[in-house]
């Protein structure tokens, strides 16, 4: 299916070429020092900046500078076209040059000034070793099949040219590091040698291709001949070598997954050029993307057919998950409702806090991501979160068993595994919560949750709607002068979660110790037997911290241990919504 895509890309790389990624290209922090025909030299320095989003930014000193701007754009083309694909694929054996073509020569500060720096002997083996090598790549590309690679590169290397360039670097050694001395305060990293001359792009574009066009492949030794096209192992979002040899096919005649042409490799590579460019994370491409805006934007896509990526970026970027999304929009309508009627402040005055709005999946998932998980969902889908103060080994266990099914629905508006995983994974989240002590969370947890059913239209869907309901009928019947019974189970569950919550608020212990055992013991118990044992037990212990006059609370105690419940079954939900909403003690 990602063939789509790419012949999608590939038409707007006919039009458009390597303009797609070359506008957004940035140069690393380093030296940059262009040499001219006549022998003069520029020289442009960018220094990392972070920010205070921690983002890192690479800014050219004086970039304001009108040449600076000049010069900017020149490298960022040349500095594309000769940067190596990966240091298994380094022109220098001894991977001390990290540039690719005889036009450039790329080396880490360090080496030529810093604590590793090369003795002049050792930089004089590197340059001529690299030189040695770019003046005949056959000696780079000695296999068969890569040379098979190497011949369609047309024409063959200048090899005069590549003389002329080495003498010059041997010759003007001495001025380069005196320069790179000077600035050294200046910038850090790379210091990255370019020539110029006329007509140097297509030069450049040209030997780019020499280096790149052998280096296609994930490995050459698994390429084939299929009539007068070359086919091999595609070098993205694959791999395949001594230390992967479970991807190699063992029970059939060929061992590669899939072959490619090498125009089609060419292509690929382009393509994840450009995601490099691309936020990690969820990639939304419209089936008429031109691919020159930025992608990416799901609020946009209403009722549209689409292509959906999900990238990482690593060593080298990974496309974990791929899928054509028809007709797919990403508007919801969904309310999270202050079901427990919980309080706010503000300037100091009390106040019910507002029901929340949300219009987008992507508010729902950053709620769903806050509330229940502690900010380790997003983050977390493709890799595994670790356990810390704020996220609890249970808290992991339970992103693993849902985290596919919140994926599934926040990125693809698939929401099958989602229906059938909210209620027990939000009940959970709930109680853990309510077990370590986090009654704030807990209570943020609960309303979302409830909120959840009421949206997916679940079992339990009304029993939000119940709370305010509950509280005025059972404060009607606490406030009235005549001796009034419970009338059903979520009037007893209800009274019986905020009556343990106000005699639990009566004891002088750790807070969070005291929550942990005693909210364990009320959400286990069995019955309606059970949770008025419970309350006789820690009414026994706390009764010093309560009034004896307090006739509101003695009437309510009185009215639970009297009811019996009609059905044999502790009614959880009820129980908490009682603990966690506004108490009416």
């Amino acid at each position: 299916m990602i063939q789509d895509l790419i012949d999608l890309f590939r038409r707007a790389y006919d039009n458009y070429g390597d303009k797609l990624i070359l506008d957004n290209y940035t140069l690393k922090d380093g030296l940059y020092i262009r040499i001219n025909e006549d022998g003069s030299k520029d020289y442009l320095v960018i220094k990392a900046t972070k920010n205070k989003d921690g983002s890192i930014e690479y800014i050219p000193l004086d970039y304001q500078n009108e040449q600076t701007s000049e010069l900017y754009t020149w490298f960022k083309e040349k500095d594309y076209y000769s940067s190596v694909k990966d240091m298994n694929k380094a022109i220098d054996p001894k991977k001390k040059i990290h540039s690719n073509n005889y036009l450039t020569v790329f080396i880490k500060k360090d080496n030529l000034i810093g604590d590793n720096k090369l003795t002049d002997e050792q930089l004089g083996e590197r340059i001529k070793d690299y030189y040695r090598i770019l003046s005949n790549p056959k000696i780079k590309n000695k296999d068969a099949r890569s040379a098979e690679l190497l011949e369609l590169i047309k024409p063959r290397v200048d090899e005069e040219d590549v003389k002329r360039k080495y003498d010059y670097l041997i010759s003007d050694s001495d001025s380069i590091r005196d320069e790179i001395l000077k600035r050294n305060d200046e910038f850090d990293n790379y210091v990255k040698i370019f020539f110029s001359e006329e007509g140097d792009s297509k030069k450049y574009e040209l030997e780019y291709r020499r280096y790149l066009i052998p280096n296609l492949f994930n490995k050459n030794d698994f390429n084939v001949k299929s009539g007068s096209a070359i086919l091999g192992l595609s070098n993205n979002n694959m791999g395949m070598n001594s230390k992967k040899p479970y991807l190699e096919l063992k029970t059939t005649k060929f061992k590669v997954p899939y072959r490619i042409t090498y125009e089609d490799a060419l292509i690929l590579g382009k393509f994840f050029d450009w995601l490099g460019y691309q936020k990690q994370g969820a990639l939304y491409i419209p089936v008429d993307y031109d691919f020159k805006t930025e992608a990416g934007n799901r609020d946009n896509l209403i009722n549209n057919d689409c292509y959906y990526l999900y990238i990482t970026k690593g060593k080298e970027i990974t496309i974990e998950d791929y899928e054509f999304l028809p007709k797919s929009s990403y508007k919801i309508d969904f309310t999270l409702k202050n079901y427990l009627l919980l309080g706010g402040s503000k300037t100091g005055n009390k106040y019910l806090l507002e029901d929340k709005h949300l219009n987008q999946l992507w508010e729902l998932e950053s709620e769903i991501d806050e509330t229940f998980f502690n900010k380790k969902l997003k983050g977390c889908y493709f890799i595994e979160p670790k356990i810390t103060s704020d996220f609890s080994k249970k808290m992991l266990n339970l992103l693993i068993i849902s985290r596919n099914a919140f994926y599934n629905y926040f990125y693809k508006g698939n929401m099958i595994d989602m229906i059938s995983i909210i209620d027990k994974v939000s009940i959970d989240f709930v109680k853990e919560y309510l077990y370590s002590g986090e009654l704030n969370k807990a209570q943020k947890a609960q309303n979302l949750r409830l909120s959840l059913l009421n949206y997916f239209e679940l079992e339990g869907k009304y029993m939000g709607g119940m709370v305010k309901e509950l509280c005025e009928e059972i404060t009607k019947k606490l406030d009235s002068a005549d001796v009034m019974d419970l009338d059903n189970d979520n009037e007893f569950y209800f009274l019986a979660g905020q009556l343990a919550y106000f005699i639990l608020s009566k004891s002088k212990e750790d807070k969070k110790k005291k929550t942990h055992k005693a909210a364990e013991g009320f959400i286990n118990a069995k019955n309606d037997v059970d949770i008025k044992k419970e309350l006789l037990y820690y009414f026994d212990r706390y009764k010093h911290a309560i009034s004896f006059d307090d006739k509101r609370f003695n009437k309510a105690l009185s009215m639970v241990q009297g009811y019996e419940a009609k059905y044999n079954k502790n009614k959880e939900d009820i129980f908490i919504c009682g603990l966690l909403t506004k108490n009416i003690f």
